[in-house]
């Protein structure tokens, strides 16, 4: 394996290590959220053009390897017993949220499907995306063998429109 894809698998490793570290040192990257200093160091580098030639194959390994790994590490983190606690009423925002997001999605699969290419692949990632994060996301991916391409069109639009 050539050097600077070791350097670029250990910056993908460390970057996110480094940027969690700096969030707890200074207030602007905490207020910014350690996530989004993330996609913004991802989309600099994305564009600077230094990445190698094939790096995507990489990058596709890598996510690839993640998902096993950040889907247990979320659903540890959740406190089952006094999520049933306090259910009762909450249980009625996450119910209304899936029917406006199911909802939404039918009508932006039937307003765009001429408009995109595979456009049930995309109603699928958003329902992923939506419902459970971009682990989610990129485990459907995975799974609907979504190009690369598509992906990342999706996941940079719904990220544009989320933070507006």
């Amino acid at each position: 394996m050539k050097t600077q894809y070791i350097i670029l698998l250990l910056f993908f490793i460390l970057a996110p290590v480094i940027i969690i570290y700096l969030e707890k040192k200074f207030l602007i990257i905490k207020k910014a959220g350690a996530v989004l200093v993330c996609y913004g160091v991802g989309l600099i580098i994305g564009n600077l053009s230094i990445l190698p030639p094939g790096i995507e194959n990489y990058q596709n390994l890598l996510t690839n390897l993640s998902i096993p790994i950040a889907l247990p590490l979320i659903l540890f983190s959740l406190n089952v017993k006094k999520w049933l606690k306090i259910a009762g009423p909450a249980l009625l925002s996450p119910v209304i949220g899936l029917f406006t997001v199911i909802g939404m999605i039918v009508l932006g699969y039937f307003i765009f499907t001429d408009e995109v290419d595979e456009s049930w692949k995309v109603a699928g990632m958003l329902i992923g995306v939506y419902t459970g994060g971009t682990p989610n996301m990129a485990s459907i991916k995975t799974a609907l063998e979504v190009n690369q391409e598509l992906y990342l069109k999706t996941h940079t639009y719904d990220l544009f429109l989320g933070a507006i």
